[in-house]
């Protein structure tokens, strides 16, 4: 399983720094699209399955709308989180039945493509806004993969506490501090090496809350896959499960990076 995970990461890792550095916005804005569409296929399987066609055919037409919106009018992306609800409600009312499933099946929709498609869209103006963005998109990933990586080895080495064991039974209090650690020692070393703008007080306020932010976000997918009772998200990724599986850390952590970066950008 970790050697399938390692090969997965090494086949993908090059081609997403190769377009998050050298890729033109549209390309990145273009991987983004994608991976939202991917990603909120993935949920709606979860937690509705593979029914409610006119229903999920919306949900992907607001989620790419979402990330459209970021690209050519990001002022604008706040109007389209306002209608997701109003449009999704006007699709379950066009196909209600079964009618006492219908609300239920409005919230699942409505929460996937605003958990999914809008978070996962604050990517595109990370990137674009500034032309520092390149540098700040690979800091996400940076303190979410160093965070993984710290919290697994730190867990394997030293952990004895249960961090969450109802929801996720394997992650420990000590794996998740390592994660912490790791996630600070990643982003000061993309600092040194990359992004030298940044202060080693950015450093530790950009990967502290992000890198508690990112676990959450993993502990929350955890309870969704649970609540309906599913191993993984999908199988799209070898040794990793489904694309949702492998973003749902990055979810909760690009929003704040994305503010922290407008607010740091103004001083």
């Amino acid at each position: 399983m970790l050697l399938h995970r390692v090969l997965t990461a090494v086949v993908l890792a090059p081609l997403l720094v190769w377009l998050v550095v050298s890729g033109p916005n549209w390309g990145f804005a273009l991987l983004i699209l994608v991976a939202q569409a991917l990603a909120l296929d993935e949920f709606l399987t979860i937690s509705l399955g593979k029914e409610n066609r006119v229903q999920r055919q919306i949900a992907h037409a607001l989620g790419a709308f979402f990330v459209g919106a970021a690209y050519f009018a990001p002022s604008y992306v706040p109007f389209v989180a306002a209608a997701a609800p109003m449009v999704l409600f006007l699709g379950f009312l066009a196909q209600p039945e079964p009618i006492p499933e219908s609300v239920r099946r409005w919230g699942l929709t409505v929460g996937g493509v605003l958990y999914v498609s809008y978070l996962l869209s604050f990517f595109v103006p990370l990137k674009t806004s500034s032309g520092d963005g390149r540098f700040w998109v690979l800091l996400v990933f940076i303190v979410v993969w160093f965070g993984d990586t710290g919290a697994y080895f730190a867990g394997r080495a030293f952990g004895k506490h249960k961090l969450y064991e109802l929801i996720s039974p394997k992650k420990t209090i000590e794996g998740s501090l390592g994660g912490l650690v790791a996630g600070v020692i990643g982003s000061i070393l993309f600092k040194v090496l990359v992004f030298h703008r940044l202060s080693y007080l950015d450093c530790v306020l950009v990967a502290l809350p992000a890198g508690i932010l990112e676990q959450l976000g993993d502990l929350c997918e955890s309870m969704l896959k649970r609540a309906f009772g599913a191993k993984d998200s999908g199988t799209l990724l070898p040794g990793h499960g489904g694309l949702l599986d492998r973003i749902d850390g990055v979810l909760f952590a690009v929003p704040y990076v994305y503010v922290y970066m407008y607010l740091i950008s103004t001083r």
